[in-house]
């Protein structure tokens, strides 16, 4: 399971597992990684997990899982940039979409 502030997302890696590299973020808590895969929604709800006494509390889809086909540690990923720039674009769209339903709405 990965998380970013209070929301999660459980990941699925064993496309991602290999034998012959070593991935030390495996065994770290709180380790920075990026994963790249697609979204599965399922029927059935995946059972959540045990989480340390200190974890911090998050919110999790059980019907939704990230199947991985790569993940990369990525400690110099700046999340609250990220996290900003996403925000932006959703203001972005937001905007976007009240103009054109004002313009729809001018026009008739």
């Amino acid at each position: 399971m990965i998380h970013d502030g209070q929301d999660a997302l459980f990941v699925d890696i064993s496309l991602c597992l290999d034998a012959w590299k070593r991935a030390l973020w495996l065994r770290e808590s709180r380790s920075v990684v990026m994963a790249l895969g697609y979204l599965e929604l399922s029927s059935k709800a995946l059972p959540l997990p045990l989480l340390h006494a200190h974890a911090p509390l998050v919110d999790v889809n059980p019907h939704l899982v990230l199947r991985a086909v790569i993940v990369e540690e990525a400690r110099d990923l700046d999340l609250a940039l990220w996290n900003r720039a996403i925000q932006a674009q959703e203001e972005a769209g937001a905007r976007k979409h009240a103009n054109r339903a004002t313009e729809t709405q001018n026009a008739t």
